[in-house]
Protein backbone atom coordinates (compact mmCIF):
# COMPACT_ATOMS: atom_id res chain seq x y z
CA UNK A 1 0.00 0.00 0.00
CA UNK A 2 1.04 3.34 -0.91
CA UNK A 3 -0.71 6.47 0.69
CA UNK A 4 -0.71 9.92 -0.89
CA UNK A 5 0.87 12.67 1.30
CA UNK A 6 -2.70 13.68 2.09
CA UNK A 7 -4.07 10.55 3.43
CA UNK A 8 -0.67 10.69 5.52
CA UNK A 9 -1.18 13.99 7.13
CA UNK A 10 -5.07 13.44 7.82
CA UNK A 11 -4.63 9.75 9.16
CA UNK A 12 -1.37 9.47 11.20
CA UNK A 13 -2.59 8.98 14.18
CA UNK A 14 -4.96 6.34 12.91
CA UNK A 15 -3.56 4.70 9.93
CA UNK A 16 -5.46 1.73 10.25
CA UNK A 17 -8.90 2.69 9.06
CA UNK A 18 -7.32 4.61 5.76
CA UNK A 19 -5.43 1.05 5.19
CA UNK A 20 -8.20 -1.09 5.79
CA UNK A 21 -9.93 0.54 3.10
CA UNK A 22 -7.56 0.72 0.83
CA UNK A 23 -7.00 -2.94 0.87
CA UNK A 24 -11.21 -3.08 0.36
CA UNK A 25 -11.29 -1.40 -2.97
CA UNK A 26 -8.16 -2.97 -4.11
CA UNK A 27 -9.78 -6.33 -3.92
CA UNK A 28 -13.40 -4.48 -5.15
CA UNK A 29 -11.96 -2.49 -8.46
CA UNK A 30 -8.32 -3.86 -9.06
CA UNK A 31 -8.44 -7.88 -9.71
CA UNK A 32 -4.63 -9.13 -10.20
CA UNK A 33 -3.25 -8.02 -12.82
CA UNK A 34 -5.29 -4.75 -13.23
CA UNK A 35 -3.35 -1.48 -13.23
CA UNK A 36 -6.33 0.79 -13.12
CA UNK A 37 -9.96 0.39 -11.55
CA UNK A 38 -12.64 -1.73 -13.36
CA UNK A 39 -15.18 0.99 -13.36
CA UNK A 40 -13.46 4.44 -12.19
CA UNK A 41 -16.83 6.38 -11.39
CA UNK A 42 -17.62 3.94 -8.48
CA UNK A 43 -14.31 3.84 -7.10
CA UNK A 44 -13.81 7.52 -7.11
CA UNK A 45 -17.69 7.45 -5.17
CA UNK A 46 -16.19 4.69 -2.46
CA UNK A 47 -12.88 7.38 -1.58
CA UNK A 48 -15.48 10.30 -1.45
CA UNK A 49 -18.15 8.39 0.61
CA UNK A 50 -14.93 6.94 2.87
CA UNK A 51 -13.89 10.66 3.41
CA UNK A 52 -17.28 12.23 4.57
CA UNK A 53 -17.55 9.37 7.07
CA UNK A 54 -13.87 9.62 8.50
CA UNK A 55 -13.64 13.29 8.35
CA UNK A 56 -17.37 14.38 7.64
CA UNK A 57 -16.88 19.20 7.70
CA UNK A 58 -14.41 21.27 6.33
CA UNK A 59 -13.53 22.33 10.20
CA UNK A 60 -12.61 18.43 10.83
CA UNK A 61 -10.68 18.18 8.16
CA UNK A 62 -8.90 21.43 9.46
CA UNK A 63 -8.34 20.49 12.98
CA UNK A 64 -6.40 17.02 11.87
CA UNK A 65 -4.64 19.58 9.25
CA UNK A 66 -3.67 22.01 12.31
CA UNK A 67 -2.00 18.61 14.63
CA UNK A 68 -0.13 18.12 12.46
CA UNK A 69 1.22 21.34 11.60
CA UNK A 70 2.09 21.47 15.27
CA UNK A 71 4.54 18.49 14.89
CA UNK A 72 6.73 20.89 13.31
CA UNK A 73 8.92 18.21 11.68
CA UNK A 74 8.97 15.47 9.48
CA UNK A 75 6.76 12.24 10.90
CA UNK A 76 7.24 8.84 9.73
CA UNK A 77 3.99 6.71 9.49
CA UNK A 78 4.42 3.06 9.62
CA UNK A 79 2.64 1.47 6.97
CA UNK A 80 3.39 4.38 4.62
CA UNK A 81 4.37 1.66 2.11
CA UNK A 82 4.48 -2.01 2.44
CA UNK A 83 7.50 -2.52 0.03
CA UNK A 84 9.57 -0.19 2.91
CA UNK A 85 8.23 -0.68 6.19
CA UNK A 86 7.04 -4.72 6.03
CA UNK A 87 8.32 -6.05 2.27
CA UNK A 88 6.15 -10.08 2.16
CA UNK A 89 7.41 -12.48 0.01
CA UNK A 90 4.90 -11.25 -2.70
CA UNK A 91 6.49 -7.72 -2.65
CA UNK A 92 10.00 -9.10 -2.79
CA UNK A 93 9.80 -11.66 -5.91
CA UNK A 94 7.39 -8.91 -7.48
CA UNK A 95 10.51 -6.06 -6.64
CA UNK A 96 12.80 -8.95 -8.24
CA UNK A 97 10.98 -8.81 -11.35
CA UNK A 98 11.23 -4.87 -11.26
CA UNK A 99 14.90 -4.86 -11.70
CA UNK A 100 15.18 -7.19 -14.77
CA UNK A 101 16.31 -5.71 -18.36
CA UNK A 102 13.25 -6.83 -19.76
CA UNK A 103 11.36 -4.20 -17.26
CA UNK A 104 13.98 -1.71 -17.95
CA UNK A 105 13.17 -2.14 -21.70
CA UNK A 106 9.41 -1.80 -21.14
CA UNK A 107 9.58 1.50 -19.19
CA UNK A 108 12.06 3.01 -21.51
CA UNK A 109 10.04 1.99 -24.75
CA UNK A 110 6.64 3.36 -22.65
CA UNK A 111 8.46 6.68 -21.82
CA UNK A 112 10.40 7.07 -25.44
CA UNK A 113 7.27 8.96 -27.14
CA UNK A 114 7.06 11.53 -24.86
CA UNK A 115 10.67 12.71 -24.83
CA UNK A 116 10.72 12.12 -29.16
CA UNK A 117 7.45 13.54 -30.04
CA UNK A 118 4.96 15.35 -27.09
CA UNK A 119 7.52 17.78 -25.60
CA UNK A 120 11.44 16.92 -26.89
CA UNK A 121 13.33 20.29 -26.20
CA UNK A 122 11.44 20.81 -22.79
CA UNK A 123 12.82 17.37 -21.77
CA UNK A 124 15.47 18.04 -23.38
CA UNK A 125 16.51 20.39 -20.91
CA UNK A 126 15.55 18.61 -17.81
CA UNK A 127 18.28 15.87 -19.20
CA UNK A 128 21.22 18.19 -20.50
CA UNK A 129 21.21 20.13 -16.99
CA UNK A 130 20.86 16.52 -14.99
CA UNK A 131 23.96 14.98 -17.16
CA UNK A 132 26.11 18.52 -17.39
CA UNK A 133 29.65 17.22 -17.63
CA UNK A 134 30.96 13.83 -19.20
CA UNK A 135 31.76 12.08 -15.92
CA UNK A 136 28.73 13.68 -13.68
CA UNK A 137 27.71 11.52 -10.93
CA UNK A 138 23.94 11.82 -10.30
CA UNK A 139 21.23 11.78 -7.79
CA UNK A 140 17.50 11.43 -8.91
CA UNK A 141 14.97 11.65 -6.04
CA UNK A 142 11.68 9.82 -6.35
CA UNK A 143 12.25 7.14 -9.13
CA UNK A 144 8.49 6.33 -9.47
CA UNK A 145 7.76 5.37 -12.98
CA UNK A 146 10.70 5.90 -14.22
CA UNK A 147 9.97 8.60 -16.77
CA UNK A 148 12.46 11.13 -15.63
CA UNK A 149 14.76 8.11 -15.20
CA UNK A 150 14.81 7.17 -18.34
CA UNK A 151 14.99 10.79 -19.93
CA UNK A 152 18.44 11.06 -17.73
CA UNK A 153 19.58 7.60 -18.34
CA UNK A 154 18.89 7.87 -22.39
CA UNK A 155 21.71 10.52 -21.94
CA UNK A 156 24.00 9.14 -19.67
CA UNK A 157 27.49 8.18 -21.08
CA UNK A 158 30.04 5.63 -19.71
CA UNK A 159 31.72 7.99 -17.16
CA UNK A 160 28.35 9.25 -15.52
CA UNK A 161 27.29 7.39 -12.27
CA UNK A 162 24.21 7.38 -11.22
CA UNK A 163 21.74 6.84 -8.07
CA UNK A 164 17.94 6.72 -7.98
CA UNK A 165 16.35 7.03 -4.22
CA UNK A 166 12.78 6.08 -3.37
CA UNK A 167 11.00 5.42 -0.40
CA UNK A 168 9.25 2.66 -2.14
CA UNK A 169 11.06 -0.69 -2.70
CA UNK A 170 9.64 -1.67 -5.58
CA UNK A 171 9.90 1.78 -7.53
CA UNK A 172 13.92 1.75 -6.63
CA UNK A 173 13.79 -1.56 -8.09
CA UNK A 174 12.72 0.60 -11.45
CA UNK A 175 15.85 2.71 -11.10
CA UNK A 176 18.23 -0.80 -11.19
CA UNK A 177 15.95 -2.28 -14.26
CA UNK A 178 16.40 1.12 -16.56
CA UNK A 179 20.09 0.72 -15.57
CA UNK A 180 20.46 -2.73 -16.99
CA UNK A 181 18.65 -1.81 -20.06
CA UNK A 182 20.67 1.00 -20.97
CA UNK A 183 23.94 -0.34 -19.67
CA UNK A 184 24.65 2.74 -17.50
CA UNK A 185 26.65 2.63 -14.16
CA UNK A 186 23.48 3.42 -12.02
CA UNK A 187 21.29 1.62 -9.11
CA UNK A 188 18.29 2.18 -6.92
CA UNK A 189 18.24 2.72 -3.19
CA UNK A 190 15.03 2.42 -0.83
CA UNK A 191 15.81 5.46 1.51
CA UNK A 192 14.30 8.37 3.27
CA UNK A 193 14.52 11.85 1.48
CA UNK A 194 14.35 13.34 4.73
CA UNK A 195 17.70 11.89 5.93
CA UNK A 196 19.75 10.99 2.46
CA UNK A 197 22.33 8.44 2.94
CA UNK A 198 25.13 9.82 1.77
CA UNK A 199 27.94 12.43 2.85
CA UNK A 200 27.70 16.45 2.26
CA UNK A 201 28.94 17.07 -1.41
CA UNK A 202 28.98 13.36 -2.99
CA UNK A 203 26.56 14.10 -6.23
CA UNK A 204 27.21 16.34 -9.32
CA UNK A 205 24.05 16.79 -9.96
CA UNK A 206 20.26 16.22 -7.86
CA UNK A 207 17.20 16.13 -9.98
CA UNK A 208 14.03 14.90 -9.36
CA UNK A 209 10.92 14.71 -12.14
CA UNK A 210 7.60 15.85 -10.53
CA UNK A 211 8.85 14.28 -7.44
CA UNK A 212 8.29 17.23 -5.11
CA UNK A 213 4.17 17.57 -5.63
CA UNK A 214 4.27 13.93 -4.33
CA UNK A 215 6.24 14.37 -1.30
CA UNK A 216 6.04 15.86 2.52
CA UNK A 217 8.24 17.96 4.22
CA UNK A 218 9.25 20.02 1.54
CA UNK A 219 11.82 22.36 3.48
CA UNK A 220 13.73 19.16 4.78
CA UNK A 221 13.80 17.49 1.53
CA UNK A 222 15.49 20.66 -0.36
CA UNK A 223 18.13 21.01 2.17
CA UNK A 224 19.52 17.11 2.33
CA UNK A 225 19.08 17.90 -1.33
CA UNK A 226 22.18 20.61 -1.00
CA UNK A 227 23.72 19.06 1.40
CA UNK A 228 24.44 16.21 -0.94
CA UNK A 229 25.65 18.30 -4.17
CA UNK A 230 29.12 19.16 -4.71
CA UNK A 231 30.06 22.97 -4.61
CA UNK A 232 29.39 24.54 -8.13
CA UNK A 233 26.77 21.23 -9.11
CA UNK A 234 23.11 21.63 -10.24
CA UNK A 235 20.14 20.74 -8.97
CA UNK A 236 17.45 20.23 -11.72
CA UNK A 237 13.23 19.93 -10.89
CA UNK A 238 10.63 19.47 -12.80
CA UNK A 239 7.30 20.56 -10.72
CA UNK A 240 4.32 20.59 -12.14
CA UNK A 241 1.75 23.13 -11.84
CA UNK A 242 -0.45 23.57 -8.53
CA UNK A 243 -3.59 22.87 -10.85
CA UNK A 244 -2.24 19.80 -11.90
CA UNK A 245 -0.91 18.25 -8.28
CA UNK A 246 -3.50 15.82 -5.99
CA UNK A 247 -3.65 19.14 -3.53
CA UNK A 248 -6.58 20.53 -5.19
CA UNK A 249 -8.90 17.53 -5.37
CA UNK A 250 -8.80 17.78 -1.20
CA UNK A 251 -9.25 21.19 -0.77
CA UNK A 252 -12.47 20.98 -3.30
CA UNK A 253 -13.92 18.24 -1.15
CA UNK A 254 -13.54 20.33 1.70
CA UNK A 255 -15.02 23.44 0.22
CA UNK A 256 -11.74 25.53 0.27
CA UNK A 257 -11.97 27.09 -3.12
CA UNK A 258 -9.85 30.29 -1.67
CA UNK A 259 -6.51 30.61 -3.18
CA UNK A 260 -5.02 32.01 -0.75
CA UNK A 261 -6.34 29.82 2.04
CA UNK A 262 -4.89 27.30 -0.03
CA UNK A 263 -1.42 28.35 -0.15
CA UNK A 264 -1.48 29.27 3.58
CA UNK A 265 -2.50 25.58 4.33
CA UNK A 266 0.35 24.05 1.84
CA UNK A 267 2.91 26.27 3.56
CA UNK A 268 1.73 25.44 6.91
CA UNK A 269 1.83 22.02 5.93
CA UNK A 270 5.17 22.32 4.56
CA UNK A 271 4.18 20.90 1.19
CA UNK A 272 4.96 21.77 -2.19
CA UNK A 273 2.89 25.27 -3.77
CA UNK A 274 4.47 27.09 -6.43
CA UNK A 275 7.86 27.35 -8.59
CA UNK A 276 8.52 30.68 -6.15
CA UNK A 277 8.63 28.66 -3.07
CA UNK A 278 10.98 26.03 -4.19
CA UNK A 279 13.22 29.14 -5.64
CA UNK A 280 12.87 30.28 -1.70
CA UNK A 281 13.65 27.38 -0.62
CA UNK A 282 16.61 26.67 -2.57
CA UNK A 283 18.04 30.15 -1.83
CA UNK A 284 17.57 29.61 1.80
CA UNK A 285 20.26 26.20 1.55
CA UNK A 286 22.77 28.20 -0.80
CA UNK A 287 21.55 27.48 -4.56
CA UNK A 288 21.27 29.83 -6.91
CA UNK A 289 18.66 30.01 -9.80
CA UNK A 290 20.86 29.31 -13.40
CA UNK A 291 17.86 28.76 -15.80
CA UNK A 292 14.10 28.51 -15.58
CA UNK A 293 11.60 27.19 -18.05
CA UNK A 294 7.52 27.31 -17.89
CA UNK A 295 5.59 25.16 -19.96
CA UNK A 296 1.15 25.75 -19.50
CA UNK A 297 1.08 21.78 -19.69
CA UNK A 298 4.16 20.77 -18.07
CA UNK A 299 4.77 22.92 -15.88
CA UNK A 300 8.20 24.43 -14.91
CA UNK A 301 12.07 23.32 -15.08
CA UNK A 302 14.32 24.72 -12.17
CA UNK A 303 17.89 24.98 -12.74
CA UNK A 304 20.34 26.09 -9.56
CA UNK A 305 23.80 25.84 -9.12
CA UNK A 306 25.39 25.46 -5.72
Amino acid sequence: MILNLFDEILFWEDIKPVADFYDEVKRKYFPPGVFFPTDEQAYRAAWEDFYKTEIPTKEDFLRRCDIYVKKGGPVWIFGRSQSCDELSEVKFKKAILYSKTEHGKEIAESKKSMFEHRAPEFWSIYSENAVWKDDASILELTVGGGCGTTCVMSRMGPENVYCGIDIDFVCAKNADALARHFGINGLGLAASLWDIPFKDDTFDTVCSNQGLEELREIPTVMREAARVLKKHGKMVLHVRLLERTQSPRYFKRFGIDDRAEQIKLLRDLRLFESPEQVIELAAESGLRLEHRTDDVVWGSILVFEK
